[in-house]
């Protein structure tokens, strides 16, 4: 009898520890994450359009190709960004 108890407390316990790590590793709420890249695409628009010349250095730093959009999807308002980065050298420089 000691020995199914003993089991029974080891499940309870493993249960509320895989309880515990998924709550740690729920996923990003999607709109949420959307919501706050908007908002900083737009802080460096406008940071941009303030200082165009030093904007277009920012851009020409990080992009070592020409870029090119494309439509992600028929009927989606997203699209796709190709073209060469520089992001491990910037990333690395530091």
């Amino acid at each position: 009898m000691a020995a199914i108890q003993q089991r029974e407390h080891e499940l309870k316990r493993l249960q509320a520890r895989i309880a515990s790590t998924q709550a740690r590793t729920k996923p990003p709420d999607a709109l949420r994450l959307h919501d706050a890249v908007q908002k900083r695409l737009k802080d460096l628009r406008g940071a941009f359009r303030r200082n165009v010349p030093e904007g277009r250095r920012v851009i020409e730093t990080l992009f070592v190709e020409p870029i090119q959009f494309h439509s992600a999807a028929e009927g989606k308002r997203f699209l796709s960004l190709e073209g060469g980065s520089a992001y491990r050298e910037v990333g690395n420089s530091a």
